[in-house]
């Protein structure tokens, strides 16, 4: 399952924060830029949150970007490890609904833009 969450960098330094998000029940992997060619918060990030009460295994590549979480779905959810990762300073959340309006605004616009330029030009052919 994709998920729409998008995140975002809290400070003007950090640049194009969106990640890519999979999820499964009890396996959630995150793409983290900032991440990325970044070996010790890689450490970082695994020590802090393999503290966290139901997760069994944090594991961040600094190769990929990618942190990826195994937890017991039943002790922790995937909004308290979204919520942590916040609080840490890594992202920003906005929620999918949020994310799901931005699209649904943009389809919006696409087709609308489309239905106006077809009949705009019918109307052009119609008077020539």
């Amino acid at each position: 399952m994709y998920l729409c969450y998008q995140y975002y960098p809290i400070t003007a330094k950090e640049k194009n924060m969106t990640t890519y998000i999979h999820a499964l029940n009890g396996r959630l992997r995150i793409k983290i830029p900032e991440l990325k060619g970044n070996p010790m918060m890689a450490r970082e990030l695994e020590d802090n949150f393999n503290l966290l009460t139901g997760m069994h295994q944090v594991s961040a590549n600094p190769v990929t970007g990618s942190l990826l979480f195994i937890y017991d779905p039943h002790l922790l959810d995937q909004e308290e490890i979204f919520a942590a990762l916040e609080e840490a300073g890594h992202a920003r959340h906005h929620s999918a609904a949020a994310a799901h309006s931005g699209m649904v605004e943009t389809i919006t616009s696409t087709v609308a833009s489309g239905l106006m330029e077809m009949a705009l030009t019918r109307l052009v052919g119609a008077l020539i």
